[in-house]
């Protein structure tokens, strides 16, 4: 009886001891498990994090691109403009680029050009060595070209100094009706304006308005022509060189 009760004890201290072993089993197998499954999450992370800075990284370069973007266009523009209006400043004939007082001289004698906007006025000064008579063209300019300029509706005139032409010889002047007449008359000077038999007795079948081509050269840094050539077949031929005044 007695053996059999310590059997019995033997055969149930050996269960708890089996159940206790197996609970010391489960419970390490589950912090085995729980601690897997934290590894996993960590690299999983890790592996997000990567992936988003890879991203960041990628499109960070872009997005400071796409910033300056606009600015750098903007001034590449600005400066296509500015380029395209010198540029068209330098080439096209604009009047006031040949506005002003010009001076040029050859063996004929000294000239004088002056131009306000579209008016031009071409000065023999003291014709043909005469002092105080002036022979003068007024025209409209008209442009041609690159830097060049024609006119239109020419007229002609003679200026009188009353200081250095007797009054004898103007008046013998102002009688010559057919050939001229009297436009204005101050006390300093008397201007006489060419009638058509005038204009044809002096300069025969020559038109008025081809006596004048002018081209501007030497442009400076200013974009202002210091050289006005005139060309023509009568007193400037090949060409006469005006300098700005």
């Amino acid at each position: 009886m007695t053996e059999k009760k310590d059997n019995l004890e033997e055969q149930k201290e050996l269960k708890d001891n089996e159940e206790k072993v197996h609970e010391e089993t489960t419970e390490q197998t589950e912090q085995v498990l729980v601690e897997n499954e934290e590894v996993v999450e960590a690299i999983e992370l890790e592996e997000e994090l990567e992936d988003f800075t890879d991203e960041e990284l990628e499109e960070e370069p872009k997005g400071k691109l796409a910033q300056y973007m606009g600015p750098i266009l903007y001034s590449l523009l600005g400066i296509m403009i500015v380029a395209a209006l010198i540029f068209t400043y330098y080439v096209f004939p604009f009047f006031s680029k040949v506005s002003g007082e010009w001076t040029g001289s050859s063996a004929s004698g000294t000239f004088k050009i002056v131009n306000k906007g579209k008016d031009s006025e071409f000065r023999f000064v003291d014709m043909n060595g005469t002092k105080g008579l002036d022979l003068i063209f007024e025209s409209n300019l008209s442009r041609k070209g690159v830097n060049q300029y024609d006119v239109t509706n020419t007229k002609v005139k003679l200026s009188l100094s009353k200081k250095d032409i007797s009054k004898e010889n103007i008046e013998a002047m102002k009688k010559e009706t057919k050939l001229v007449k009297v436009e204005k008359e101050t006390a300093k000077e008397v201007i006489l304006s060419y009638t058509k038999e005038g204009i044809q007795s002096s300069f025969g079948d020559t038109k008025l308005n081809d006596l004048f081509h002018y081209q501007l050269s030497d442009i400076n840094w200013m974009l202002k022509g210091e050289t006005l050539v005139l060309k023509n077949q009568v007193f400037a031929n090949p060409s006469l060189d005006f300098q700005r005044k």
